[in-house]
């Protein structure tokens, strides 16, 4: 889901690395094969660590959809909180093209307004993989990552 200067919605039912692969190329603006686009285009991720409470698929690097990835990891600190300001010093010395916010186990709220501020520094989309908070935002008990997002995903199956 695109949601930065139009609220448009591209729902579909994918693995959400496909989703996440998908949206950094449609952002990138360049209309090619679905085969073509995921060979193609090399990026740095920032995202959460999978042993912090990221998304399982932010460590696919051997696979071929992810080959092209070059992957950073932000994390929590001992409080089980994200330091955004230590997220901050990692993006502006990373450089990603891409941040993504969004978590598997993440037990806080995920301030999508400080991810913007980040992302914004260093001049990368943002990226928030929503799937495990998505009803949590609908019902109004978690923040609405639209207004600070590029890209919003969420998974249905």
């Amino acid at each position: 889901m695109r949601s930065s200067k139009s609220q448009s919605i591209d729902v579909k039912s994918f693995l959400g690395a496909i989703c996440k692969r998908s949206a950094k190329l449609r952002l990138s603006g360049k209309p090619k094969a679905f085969t073509e686009l995921c060979l193609t285009q090399a990026i740095k991720y920032l995202g959460m660590d999978l042993s912090h409470g990221g998304h399982p698929n932010s460590r696919c690097k051997g696979k071929q959809l992810w080959q092209d990835v070059e992957s950073f990891f932000y994390g929590v600190e001992l409080d089980g909180r994200i330091n955004y300001d230590r997220v901050m010093d990692i993006a502006k010395i990373v450089k990603p093209k891409m941040i993504v916010c969004g978590a598997s186990a993440y037990t806080r709220e995920i301030e999508f307004k400080k991810c913007r501020e980040i992302a914004d520094a260093v001049g990368a989309i943002l990226f928030a993989d929503v799937a495990h908070i998505a009803g949590l935002v609908v019902a109004g008990e978690h923040q609405n990552p639209f207004p600070h997002c590029d890209v919003v995903k969420l998974n249905y199956a």
